[in-house]
């Protein structure tokens, strides 16, 4: 069993594989909704057409537009958490 855990310590005695995969994550965690928000279309006909053309599944304009408000405010929440997060863990540093 390996003493030192599941990476190696360098000089300082931080981890260094914990601390690139938080980048990753943290990068992840910003990325994704801001990607979805940028690709979601604007209009809900183009939400129900898309979803049609992917899944098969036909929406009426009304579903469509009601799903892109909650994509919309799911992917907001998403990003106001990573935000908060982000600072806490800066807060807590000092």
């Amino acid at each position: 069993m390996n003493a030192m855990g599941c990476c190696a310590e360098d000089r300082r005695g931080s981890c260094l594989a914990s601390e690139s995969g938080r980048r990753t994550i943290t990068t992840a965690e910003w990325a994704t909704p801001a990607l979805i928000l940028l690709l979601l279309p604007k209009c809900p006909m183009c939400v129900a057409v898309y979803i049609a053309l992917l899944t098969g599944i036909g929406l009426s304009v009304q579903t469509a537009s009601w799903l892109r408000g909650t994509i919309i405010a799911f992917c907001i929440a998403a990003i106001t958490l990573s935000a908060m997060r982000f600072l806490h863990r800066k807060l807590a540093i000092r």
